[in-house]
């Protein structure tokens, strides 16, 4: 796939890359703030991306850019993938990294005394993420359902500090590790967490259908590489550092998520994906829940027809 690079980030890779980097098809990996997925970086320092043009960004802007084809493979939510391929179809879940235990929280105002004590209220959160699955499932936990709550928009990076700083907006707030740190007990409590509906929030590799056929051995160094990097100390000290945060922490984070180490244990977790695969496309099959506002989420709902076994391919696992 061509593609047009500013002088100056051509320039750029051109010095690092060295003399030969035109001759090769480098395919473009995103990578986002979820601790599992922050290995990556680590991997990046330690040289074992060959042949990926690296980015580092925001969650939504990793979903986004692959949703829209310019992004090759990322790392997001099993959750997430189902969504954005509600229309387009155009990729597959090719390994499984973790699942959360505790990683994907849920807060509200030390004054929100009972779950039923929502009902009418504000949560804040992003809404095209895997914050509005977690919301969902814990309302429906107690009778409740999105469409007795309104929800108020933020980047997942945000959510925390947000809702630190307005708490007479907010009767609670959904995000991820590590976007919570900051909500100390006098700003609220944690009601739930992933580790609470086990089975539900996998994350996951995607890659795009056609660079994986035509790149197929890319990407199966790469799978290999991401095992052997997850397990390997030097990667999580250079992780760490590239992140700048002291490593007893990001060990901290890390345990908020059930770890796949091995290609073995990421295959055996297909037949429970495919299962959630398909609760998240009847969550889809819906229509829009009421207090969702924002227009690009809710268009993601009232789709019935998305065969969910298409979107895996266990087939580099296997290898």
């Amino acid at each position: 796939m061509q593609r047009i690079l500013s002088r100056t980030t051509l320039a750029a890779w051109l010095i690092l890359s060295g003399p030969n980097a035109l001759a090769h098809d480098f395919q473009v990996l995103c990578s986002s703030d979820w601790p599992v997925w922050e290995i990556s970086r680590g991997m990046q320092k330690q040289g074992l991306l060959h042949g990926f043009l690296f980015h580092y960004r925001p969650y939504n802007t990793c979903v986004r850019s692959f949703k829209q084809g310019s992004t090759d493979a990322t790392f997001m939510t099993l959750y997430d993938f189902i969504y954005s391929q509600v229309k387009h179809r155009s990729a597959v879940v090719v390994a499984a990294t973790d699942h959360s235990v505790g990683g994907d929280k849920f807060y509200v105002r030390n004054d929100i005394s009972t779950p039923q004590a929502l009902k009418g209220q504000t949560l804040l959160l992003q809404s095209n993420s895997i914050s509005l699955w977690l919301a969902h499932l814990y309302l429906q936990r107690h009778g409740m359902s999105l469409d007795d709550v309104t929800i108020a928009e933020a980047k997942g990076e945000d959510v925390g500090m947000e809702f630190m700083k307005f708490p007479n907006l907010y009767a609670g707030a959904v995000g991820w590790n590590p976007n919570f740190q900051m909500i100390k007990p006098k700003h609220g409590r944690l009601v739930a967490s992933s580790a609470d509906f086990p089975g539900e929030i996998f994350d996951v590799l995607v890659v795009q259908r056609k660079s994986l056929q035509e790149h197929r051995q890319l990407y199966q160094n790469l799978i290999d590489d991401w095992f052997t990097a997850i397990n390997d100390e030097s990667v999580i000290y250079s992780t760490a550092e590239a992140i700048k945060v002291d490593v007893n922490q990001f060990r901290l984070w890390l345990v908020e998520a059930e770890i796949y180490r091995t290609k073995a244990a990421s295959l055996d977790k297909f037949p429970e994906m495919r299962e959630a695969a398909s609760r998240i496309r009847d969550f889809f099959s819906q229509a829009p829940p009421a207090g969702l506002q924002r227009g690009a989420t809710r268009e993601n709902f009232g789709q019935e027809d998305l065969d969910t076994d298409l979107l895996f391919d266990d087939s580099l696992l296997r290898d």
